[in-house]
């Protein structure tokens, strides 16, 4: 009797396997029919900000300037090398067009701050994983508005090319979160308030890092983690009951 269940079963799982090899030779025929990839997805940019650029001394204004380098290489590797001809009124990388963020008066894919005249406290503001700070301009006027210096921060492999998030690691948003976090105390040496847009469910923690960022000197007041735009459904729910039944049996 058990021989023919396991028989069964063996069978069974043949018969997946079987299924999943099918599967995979269609999709990888498929696969040979699709558009070939544009210069976007394969284009390296060497002038993005990794963790080992953060050596002493190397502060928010060398990563602005470290910036400033990235987004010409932009230019030059990506938007020059599209043909005029080829482009489509909302093509993202179409120079001057309505879908490229470099507009005349400012580039929200890019870090920014809003300094008010008097200034009541600090918000650092990161954006989430494939995100930019551009999504952050709504909250980052909110805070200015009522009296927050914000420096909102373009986290490394974003806000350029889908290729560059292949060559960044975790450290390197660690780096940059912490460079963020010392301008935030060197601009207000008081107060200071951090906030995290985390959609994605957050590459690293900032609370890790706040008090070797403040050098024990100052005192963060309040680590916000706002998370908008985001729900669970009835299927996701079920996630927590998941997870206590492998801890019960595993």
């Amino acid at each position: 009797m058990n021989h023919r269940y396991v028989g069964k079963a063996v069978n069974l799982i043949l018969l997946v396997a079987l299924l999943l090899f099918f599967l995979l030779l269609a999709w990888a025929f498929q696969s040979r029919s699709m558009p070939a990839l544009k210069i976007w997805h394969t284009t390296s940019l060497k002038s993005e900000f990794h963790s080992a650029d953060a050596t002493v001394g190397y502060g928010l204004a060398d990563y602005l300037e470290q910036e400033d380098s990235l987004f010409a290489e932009l230019e030059a590797k990506i938007v020059l090398q599209i043909e005029p001809i080829l482009q489509l009124r909302y093509e993202r990388y179409k120079r001057g067009g309505v879908q490229n963020p470099a507009w005349p008066s400012r580039n929200w894919n890019r870090t920014y701050e809003m300094v008010p005249d008097e200034i009541k406290g600090g918000a650092l503001l990161l954006h989430g994983l494939s995100d930019s700070p551009y999504s952050l301009r709504r909250l980052a006027e909110i805070l200015y508005q009522r009296g927050f210096y914000v420096l909102a921060l373009r986290l490394p492999g974003h806000g350029t090319i889908p290729a560059a998030l292949t060559e960044v690691r975790w450290e390197d948003w660690r780096a940059a979160s912490r460079i963020g976090a010392e301008a935030e105390v060197a601009a207000l040496r008081a107060r200071y308030a951090a906030i995290q847009e985390s959609p994605s469910g957050a590459a690293f923690d900032l609370q890790k890092d706040r008090n070797a960022a403040l050098h024990n000197n100052e005192k963060i007041s309040n680590t916000h983690y706002v998370v908008p735009s985001t729900g669970i459904d009835t299927v996701g729910g079920l996630a927590g009951s998941a997870k206590s039944l492998f801890e019960r049996f595993l």
